[in-house]
């Protein structure tokens, strides 16, 4: 995690949330009875190690844990502000609207912030990283930045707002996470409108949407044969549903342009065909000779061989970068405490998920955004109750 986060995250947060993890991956396993459906290699891993779960099994499972043991659980309600004790800082409540009607609840032990990023905020958008402005946004509508700004309010410190990177993968105009297929960490190649590469495409899809949204019309082409496409269906990567869905019925798909020839997918897909099989030919030639112009050696982060495109069909999708999250936010430390902007606790806050900095910093391993949120809400509990 931390060299994919180019040595920037913070040590004793990364190593809390490491820690956590088999905790929580037990409690989700052996108590609450829900599985992961298979184990995988994706973006900044080395070896197979993303443990890939459904997330509305998990969030239905953990909701019927909480309410079997008295938690409630209230809709329809907005948190606007924390509110502090006088003289001490200490948070000791929230001032919210419950079904239109303006409340404060007051807060004992602590707050968790669990309120998630800022994905749907253009505003905060364009004041902490502007490129974003080109990438289209499948977070949940909630996502506002709500809790980030209640936290600021009050003196909390932000982490890697200069960070926030869209997710490279998906085919054009997305609205779910099932639109995004991780198919370059099957081997497949990167192209812009030009026909040409223009990145390493076993780098984190963090790295490369950066690269694409720096493409002419700010998205650009995955290019994959049938070798390539066996391969991630029989590894059940990110997107397997698209993949299926080709496979089945490929003159339906209308997201993705195949031909028996790399120049008739080409052509079909409006590029130029001699450029873009000039530019299979020229990465085939580099990867059987360990030579690539990009420097790619491996399918993902030093995990599996690179082969060439060789086998027809072949298969061209237009592809872009989304804002799945923006994975910054509030400075925390290894208890999930809020840091303010001297360095300081502020006593009785905590934050969990999304809205938190230091854990990713420049880039982001595949399947961590889910994974720190359900950790360090554990953390931050734990905290809570060891008072």
């Amino acid at each position: 995690m931390i060299k994919t986060g180019k040595g920037k995250n913070d040590p004793k947060v990364v190593r809390a949330f490491v820690d956590m993890s088999k905790i929580q991956y037990d409690f989700l396993t052996k108590t609450l009875d829900v599985h992961p459906r298979g184990v995988m290699a994706a973006s900044g891993m080395s070896v197979p190690r993303s443990h890939t779960f459904n997330p509305p099994e998990v969030i239905k499972a953990l909701t019927k844990y909480a309410k079997d043991r008295g938690v409630e659980i209230v809709l329809n309600a907005k948190a606007n502000r924390l509110v502090i004790e006088c003289g001490t800082g200490r948070v000791i409540g929230v001032k919210a609207t419950i079904n239109k009607k303006d409340v404060v609840l007051g807060a004992t032990k602590g707050v968790v912030l669990a309120a998630g990023g800022f994905s749907r905020n253009p505003e905060l958008l364009a004041k902490f990283n502007p490129i974003m402005a080109k990438a289209d946004a499948i977070s949940g509508g909630g996502t506002q930045g709500d809790g980030i700004l209640m936290a600021q309010a009050i003196g909390a410190d932000t982490l890697d707002t200069t960070y926030i990177k869209a997710s490279y993968g998906f085919k054009l105009k997305p609205t779910i996470i099932q639109d995004m297929s991780l198919i370059t960490y099957s081997g497949a190649i990167m192209i812009n409108k030009e026909g040409k590469r223009f990145t390493d495409e076993s780098q984190s899809y963090k790295l490369q949407g950066d690269a694409s949204l720096a493409q002419t019309d700010g998205y650009s082409y995955q290019v994959f044969d049938k070798n390539i496409l066996d391969y991630d269906l029989k590894n059940d990567t990110q997107g397997v549903e698209m993949m299926t869905a080709l496979t089945n019925d490929p003159a339906g798909q209308k997201w993705v342009y195949f031909g028996e020839t790399i120049e008739e997918a080409a052509k079909k897909a409006g590029l130029d065909p001699k450029q873009v099989k000039e530019t299979v030919e020229k990465y085939n030639k580099g990867i059987k000779e360990g030579k690539d112009e990009f420097g790619r050696t491996s399918l993902t982060s030093g995990f599996g061989k690179p082969v060439p495109l060789e086998k027809g069909p072949f298969y061209i999708m237009p592809t872009t970068a989304a804002l799945i999250g923006t994975y910054c936010g509030l400075k925390i430390n290894e208890k999930a405490q809020v840091i303010n902007v001297f360095g300081e606790v502020i006593p009785a806050l905590y934050a969990a998920g999304e809205l938190t900095g230091g854990v990713h910093r420049a880039a982001y391993m595949t399947g961590t955004a889910f994974g720190k949120a359900i950790c360090f809400g554990r953390i931050a509990i734990d905290s809570i109750a060891s008072k």
